[in-house]
């Protein structure tokens, strides 16, 4: 796998993440923890349930991959505010 193709990949998942705090601010963080791993299983429901159905009409399997990265960054600036007790931005 090239550098290019992951260095893209990141670009496309930031640059969602960009879009969606403008829509919806740091609502994640509400979530918590435990609220935000839920999103991610249910993220990760969702791809097996694209991944097995002939109906591909409302979103991509590469759509909700980016939505379980962007979920899992989510989870990880969490755990590390927890443990390093300063605010994630």
């Amino acid at each position: 796998m090239s550098e290019k193709i992951l260095s893209q990949i990141i670009s496309e998942v930031l640059n969602i993440r960009k879009q969606r705090k403008s829509k919806y601010g740091d609502s994640w963080k509400l979530l918590g923890l435990e609220g935000n791993f839920y999103m991610i299983k249910s993220k990760f429901i969702r791809l097996e349930i694209l991944h097995f159905s002939k109906d591909k009409k409302y979103e991509s399997e590469e759509d909700v991959l980016k939505d379980i990265v962007n979920y899992c960054l989510f989870q990880l600036a969490m755990i590390k505010e927890k443990k390093n007790d300063y605010k994630v931005i």
